[in-house]
C-alpha cells in the first residue's frame, strides 16, 4: 500500500472550513487534459468492514483521559463505531446502508517503544496489532487498523494508505474526530483529494476557470493552479463534520449509479434531485470535456431532513449546483469556483452561465426548494465530428461526402476558412463538399462549422483526388511458345485501387485463360497450343469508373 496523506485536520464545524482548509492547503500545478476520470470501481463490497482501534502512547507519558489531553477508549469507539457524528455513521448514510464500520476498540493503552517515534507509521501500527493481540484480541480478523497516537509520536495529523477497501491502516492523533478518520479512511478505500481550482485574470484576480484571459480550449490553462485540500464540501478535502463526499467520489464508490450519474449526450434541460438523496433519480450530471475522459460533474446540495450530515444552515451552496473538474490519473478531483469570493461562494447560481469553450454552456434555470431539485440548462457547443482524412476522389469522377457534426444550436452553416478543395469541388453550407475533381493531388483545407447561437469550430481536412483507373502493363505482352506453360500479369493503377476485370472484345490463344484477380491485377495463364497472333481487349473497372486495353501476344 502506498502512503498518500499526512494532513492536520482538526474536527471543526462548518462555520470555521476556511480555517481548516489554511492548515492543509498546497497548491500544484493544473494538468486539466491528462486520462483518467473517475470510474465506477465498486472497490468498496457491501456490509461491515472490520476494523481494529488502537490507543498507543510512549512510557514517558501521561495519558490521563478527556479530549483536551488524550482521548479515552469510550471517545475513540464513539469517533469510529457508536458516536452519532462517527465514521460509521457518515459511511452508513453516504452509502445508502451498504457501507459500515465494524470491529472492537483494544480495552488497554498500548505503550511504545522508541522504535515507533518519530512517527513511523508501520512501526506504530505493527506494535499497535501486537500490542493488541497481547490483549487477547484476534487482530486477524481486523484488515483495517485505526492508530490513536499521542504527542510524544510526533505525527502532527492523520495519514491514511492508498488501497482497494479492503485493508489499510489509518494513524489520527488524539484529538482527531470522525471527520479526519472519513478523510483517511477514504484513502484506504481508493479516493484522493478534493481541491478548489484557483484562476486569475491578467490583473491578478480570482475568476472562474475559462475567464482568465489566458485559456485556449486546446491547451491547459496557464493561469490556474489548485489548492489540494481546498473543497470545503467534500471530507477528501477541507469538509468538516457534515460533508458528505462529492458526487464523482461516491460514484467511484459505486455508491452512485451510471443512471445516477447522467452523461449529458444532447442539449437539454436536465432535471437534478440532491446529491444527499439516496433515491433512483438523477443525482449528477457528467459532462465529458474531450477523449481522454476528463469530465465536469455537475451536482445540487441540499439539507435533507432524514439525514444528519451535509446539513448547511445558511450555507449558500444549497442556492445552486457545483461544478467539479475530474482529469487526472490520480483521481483528484477539484471544485470549480464560480464566484470567486471565497470557497463557500462557489456555486452556480440561478440564472447563471458558466461555459467550457469547444464543449459547453451550462446555465442553472431554477432551484425547487420544496423539492430539493434543480433545473440545470445543458447547451453543447457544436463539434465537427467528421474524421479529418476524408474518403479519396478520383479525378474526372463525381463525389460527395457529408460533414457531421453534434452538440450546437440548429441551424448550422458551413464554410471554408482557409485553404481550398480541388478544383471542380464546393462546400455548400448544409455541409456536404461534391463536385468532379480534375487533377490528382492531395489537398487541405480547414472547414467553419457555426451554429445559430455564433458558437463555433474548426476542423483542418485532408482530401487525396487520385488519377482515375488507368493500365500499367504495356500493350504488347511477353512472348508465349506452343506446348509450354506460360504466366504474365497485367496491372493497373489509379482510381481507388480496388478493381473488377472483364474480356471485352476478342480471344486469349487456346490453351491460356485469365485468372488469379485481386484488387489489383489479374493474370495470364496456361500452355498454349496453336501457333499465331492474338488480340483481346481487357476491361477493369474501378467503381463505375473504367479504362481499355487492348493486348497481343504471340505464341511461336
Amino acid at each position: 500500500m502506498t502512503l498518500i496523506d499526512r494532513t492536520t485536520h482538526m474536527p471543526k464545524r462548518r462555520l470555521r472550513r476556511a480555517a481548516l482548509a489554511s492548515v492543509c492547503t498546497a497548491t500544484v500545478a493544473v494538468g486539466l487534459f491528462a486520462a483518467g476520470a473517475p470510474a465506477a470501481n465498486a472497490v468498496i463490497a457491501d456490509g461491515a468492514q472490520q476494523t481494529l482501534v488502537v490507543l498507543t502512547k510512549f512510557p514517558s507519558e501521561q495519558w490521563t483521559g478527556g479530549v483536551s489531553t488524550h482521548i479515552t477508549v469510550d471517545q475513540a469507539r464513539a469517533n469510529v463505531f457508536d458516536g452519532a457524528d462517527s465514521a460509521n455513521a457518515m459511511f452508513k448514510e453516504m452509502s445508502g446502508g451498504r457501507v459500515s464500520l465494524a470491529g472492537v476498540v483494544a480495552p488497554a493503552i498500548v505503550d511504545m517503544t522508541d522504535a515507533a517515534a518519530g512517527c513511523k507509521t508501520g512501526e506504530l501500527v505493527r506494535q499497535a496489532r501486537a500490542g493488541a493481540q497481547a490483549q487477547g484480541i484476534d487482530v486477524s480478523k481486523y484488515p483495517r487498523t485505526i492508530v490513536y497516537t499521542s504527542k510524544g509520536a510526533g505525527c502532527n495529523g492523520g495519514i491514511g494508505t492508498s488501497g482497494t477497501g479492503v485493508g489499510g491502516y489509518v494513524q489520527m492523533d488524539w484529538y482527531m474526530g470522525g471527520a479526519s478518520m472519513v478523510h483517511e479512511i477514504g484513502h484506504n478505500f481508493g479516493l484522493s483529494h478534493s481541491g478548489l481550482m484557483r484562476c486569475k485574470d491578467s490583473a491578478g484576480n480570482e475568476v472562474p476557470l475559462y475567464q482568465s484571459g489566458y485559456d485556449a480550449p486546446n491547451g491547459e490553462p496557464s493561469s490556474c493552479g489548485s489548492d489540494v485540500y481546498g473543497d470545503p464540501y467534500d471530507p477528501m478535502g477541507a469538509g468538516d463534520l457534515r460533508s458528505w463526499f462529492s458526487a464523482p467520489h461516491l460514484y467511484q464508490l459505486g455508491w452512485l449509479s451510471s443512471a445516477q450519474a447522467t452523461t449529458v449526450t444532447e442539449n437539454g434541460v436536465y432535471t437534478l434531485n440532491a446529491l444527499e438523496d439516496n433515491g433512483a433519480g438523477r443525482r449528477a450530471l457528467r459532462l465529458p470535456i474531450n477523449p481522454n475522459g476528463a469530465e465536469i460533474w455537475i451536482e445540487h446540495r441540499a439539507s435533507l431532513p432524514q439525514n444528519r450530515f451535509d446539513q448547511f444552515g445558511t450555507d449558500q451552496v444549497t442556492q445552486g449546483v457545483s461544478l467539479r473538474l475530474s482529469t487526472n490519473a490520480s483521481g483528484m478531483t477539484r471544485l470549480l469556483n464560480m464566484n470567486p469570493t471565497g470557497a463557500h461562494n462557489s456555486q452556480l447560481n440561478v440564472g447563471q452561465s458558466w461555459t467550457y469553450p469547444g464543449v459547453a454552456t451550462v446555465k442553472l434555470l431554477s432551484i425547487d426548494a420544496a423539492t430539493n431539485t434543480a433545473q440545470v440548462q445543458i447547451t453543447k457547443d457544436p463539434m465537427i465530428t467528421t474524421d479529418k482524412t476524408l474518403p479519396d476522389a478520383v479525378a474526372g469522377s463525381a463525389y460527395s461526402t457529408q460533414l457531421t457534426e453534434r452538440g450546437g444550436t440548429p441551424a448550422f452553416g458551413w464554410s471554408i476558412d482557409s485553404g481550398a478543395l480541388p478544383a471542380g469541388m464546393t462546400l455548400s453550407t448544409d455541409g456536404v463538399i461534391s463536385g468532379t475533381p480534375t487533377t490528382p493531388g492531395t489537398y487541405q483545407v480547414k472547414v467553419r462549422l457555426r451554429d445559430a447561437a455564433a458558437q463555433k469550430d474548426w476542423r483542418l481536412f485532408t482530401i487525396t483526388v487520385k488519377a482515375p483507373v488507368g493500365f500499367v502493363t504495356a500493350k504488347a505482352l511477353p512472348g508465349a511458345t506452343a506446348g509450354t506453360a506460360y504466366s504474365t500479369k497485367i496491372e493497373a493503377a489509379g482510381g481507388s485501387g480496388s478493381y473488377s476485370w472483364w474480356l471485352a472484345d476478342g480471344a486469349l490463344p487456346a490453351g491460356l485463360s485469365l485468372t488469379g484477380a485481386t484488387s489489383t491485377s489479374i493474370n495470364v495463364t496456361g500452355t498454349p497450343t496453336t501457333p499465331g497472333t492474338y488480340t483481346f481487349k481487357l476491361r477493369v473497372n474501378d467503381n463505375g469508373t473504367y479504362a481499355y486495353r487492348t493486348f497481343t501476344i504471340v505464341v511461336s
